[in-house]
């Protein structure tokens, strides 16, 4: 009896433990999508041409910036496989221009000095560096 009581137990922590494991992936699975990158591209670009970096590194982003956007309109496009190119573009379109003014918004209330804009500067040099092909 207490053998089984044993054998349950582990097997309620083993499925406990893997119920837990299923809803972290879960709740992370956004931050790999390609929308969720080409937010956090366009956001970051936005704040590098507001606040400032160097030539060869907006150089370097931008390239790495045109790989995410391709990779985001070939997802909306597999996620509106009847919505036309031209359709997608304008949804990326007014993706970008949505994610600018809050940036701008966010220059205009606290300043290139601000925490949040340091974090995209910083995340503008951190994608800069990467070869997203």
């Amino acid at each position: 009896m207490q053998r089984i009581l044993g054998g349950a137990a582990m097997l309620l922590l083993i499925g406990g433990y893997a119920a837990f494991e299923a809803s972290v992936v879960a709740r992370s699975q956004h931050l790999f999508e390609p929308l969720h990158s080409f937010d956090q591209f366009v956001s970051a670009d936005r704040a590098a041409a507001r606040c400032g970096s160097d030539d060869g590194e907006r150089r370097r982003f931008r390239a790495n910036l045109e790989a995410v956007r391709r990779r985001a309109s070939e997802d909306l496009a597999e996620t509106h496989p009847k919505e036309a190119p031209a359709v997608i573009e304008q949804r990326l379109a007014e993706r970008t221009h949505r994610l600018e003014a809050e940036v701008d918004a966010l220059v205009d209330a606290s300043g290139c000095e601000g925490p949040e804009l340091w974090e995209l500067l910083k995340l503008h040099q951190q994608r800069a560096r990467l070869r997203v092909r």
